[in-house]
């Protein structure tokens, strides 16, 4: 836990030094860290699993209808999301899961601090990319 802290700290240095139009919550010692995206009951987090060696960008719906409202936006954006976020996104609907959400992700040595910079510009870069195609999107829907 204490390393999730130490790399959050980390990284919102890392925003504040580079410029960012995200803004970074207070870091806590857990796996993730939350971003607000603009419409209540969506969101984004930035994931680093220290045991299983990624980091995940993910856009998250949350709301009472999150599977319907997942299902539109799958069917309206899946193929433009690969364009502009990268072949590899995940449209992941939970069906078990309150909640359904976007993800991509990258496997890197979470716990190699010397490769922190690298990793935090990842997540930023797809942070504000996700930010830029799904705020506009959520905007529309009711």
């Amino acid at each position: 836990k204490s390393l999730n802290l130490e790399y959050w700290q980390s990284m919102k240095q890392f925003f504040e030094d580079n410029g960012t139009f995200l803004k970074h919550q207070k870091p806590a010692p857990q796996h993730w860290t939350s971003f607000a995206i603009g419409k209540s009951n969506f969101s984004m987090a930035a994931i680093s699993s220290i045991r299983d060696n990624f980091i995940r960008v993910e856009f998250i719906i949350g709301t009472v209808n999150a599977k319907e409202l997942f299902k539109i936006l799958k069917t309206k954006y899946e193929e433009e999301s690969k364009l502009a976020l990268g072949e590899n996104i995940i449209w992941d609907e939970l069906p078990d899961k309150k909640v359904s959400l976007v993800s991509i992700r990258k496997d890197v040595n979470v716990s190699d601090k010397s490769d922190w910079g690298s990793q935090h510009l990842w997540i930023k870069d797809n942070l504000e990319a996700f930010d830029k195609f799904f705020r506009p999107k959520i905007k529309s829907l009711s």
